[in-house]
């Protein structure tokens, strides 16, 4: 508070803020013209300057908001590889957007980039709202803005805006395919070079799959992600209820499939080994990637597993090496299935670029190295997993609607 007291914008970092204190400040900011970003803003870039975990992207024209961290580094980091660019990116923290804090900051950051000369389309990217702050928000854009927007909710069912905005905001379910919308939005006659750029086909996807698959026993029938993203977990819950059916977790869509013990896994299993189960006590995974390597070890022991996949963030904030920190684990986990006759799927997404202090190229030579198989996006990388454990018995019609929703056509 003594900050805003001094009209000083904030970012807050920690989530370890109570919500009442969090709705005191952004009431007060809120009308003083300030921002607070955050509690539980893990990523923000302002004036092309990075603020906690994220990414070195190009600067360019589209403005995020997000109540999601990874998420916008996702995002950011897409649109940098298909030749967008950010003006400014803010991270509101996820508590924004519950009716508890009720969308103060998203609807503050939404009218400040309506009024920044160098945004020209906005993306709104946020875990689901709920259907109140929901309301206002797009209550906000319909009478407040005219710039086009892309709002990517991730919610069990797609967000619809209504008919009078259709043709200047565009709703989607997957951080691609909001990546892809503002391609169709800004530039529409460079769609087809952004999809050859991210993207995979749906027959590409099952073809590989069915390659893959046929390395592995008719026993080995799961998939255990490992994640270090709570926004690229989440959305790998969404796809994995569409293709494989409700997965387990220590941080689940539903409590009906909570795991008992977060330590051990059961069946399909999607971990966020960022929550607080995990981080007690120790840095965050994406920082120090020790409870990652350990985890990764136990499911290699499982016979029943036939895919693993595991996020790599790159960026400021995060491992200096996360790729060559998870070699000699990755390594132990193939020998482990192989020694018990077994071959084991490792599955990855690097979310990165070529800037970053890690360096995209090179993170992707260690992990192809060792037999990683790489995905441009999250999206693609769960799809394909997914398509793994069913053999690539999937339904077309089926591939299709999840394609479009969470990649984009």
């Amino acid at each position: 508070m003594d900050l805003l007291k001094r009209d000083i914008h904030v970012h807050v970092f920690s989530d370890h803020v109570p919500i009442e204190d969090e709705v005191e400040m952004k009431k007060f900011a809120s009308e003083r013209g300030l921002l607070v970003l955050g509690p539980g803003a893990g990523t923000s870039i302002i004036n092309g300057k990075a603020i906690a975990f994220a990414n070195v992207v190009r600067r360019g024209n589209v403005g995020i908001v997000a109540a999601a961290g990874t998420g916008l580094q996702e995002v950011s980091v897409l649109l940098d590889r298909i030749g967008l660019g950010v003006s400014q990116a803010l991270g509101i923290g996820g508590n924004d957007v519950k009716k508890e804090v009720g969308g103060i900051m998203a609807i503050d950051c939404i009218r400040a980039l309506e009024a920044d000369r160098k945004t020209k389309l906005i993306m709104v990217v946020a875990k689901p709202p709920d259907r109140e702050v929901m309301r206002k928000i797009t209550k906000v854009i319909s009478e407040e803005t005219t710039k086009p927007f892309v709002i990517c909710f991730q919610s069990l069912r797609e967000y619809k805006p209504p008919k009078k905005l259709a043709r200047r905001v565009k709703a989607v379910r997957g951080l691609h395919a909001a990546v892809i919308q503002a391609v169709k939005l800004s530039k529409p006659k460079a769609v087809q070079k952004a999809h050859k750029r991210i993207s995979m086909k749906p027959r590409e996807l099952r073809a590989l799959a069915m390659k893959l698959s046929k390395k592995l026993k008719s026993t080995q029938k799961y998939v255990r992600a490992l994640y270090t993203g709570g926004t690229l977990m989440y959305e790998a819950m969404l796809i994995y209820r569409e293709l494989i059916g409700n997965v387990y977790s220590n941080a689940p869509l539903s409590s009906k499939y909570k795991l008992p013990d977060p330590h051990k896994s059961f069946k399909h299993s999607v971990i966020d080994l960022g929550e607080e189960e995990f981080t007690a006590g120790r840095p965050h995974p994406m920082i120090d990637p020790t409870v990652r390597k350990l985890r990764l070890i136990e499911e290699a022991k499982d016979p029943s597993v036939a895919v693993i996949l595991m996020d790599f963030m790159l960026g400021y904030g995060s491992h200096e090496d996360p790729a060559g920190a998870m070699i000699d684990s990755i390594e132990e986990a193939m020998r482990i299935a192989e020694e018990d006759g077994r071959n084991l799927i490792i599955l990855g997404h690097v979310c990165g670029t070529r800037k970053d202090p890690q360096s995209l190229v090179e993170q992707e030579r260690k992990l192809k190295k060792i037999g990683v198989q790489l995905f441009p996006s999250n999206a693609l990388a769960v799809i394909a997993s997914a398509l793994i454990v069913k053999r690539g018995k999937v339904k077309a019609d089926k591939l299709r609607k999840v394609y479009r929703s969470f990649v984009g056509i």
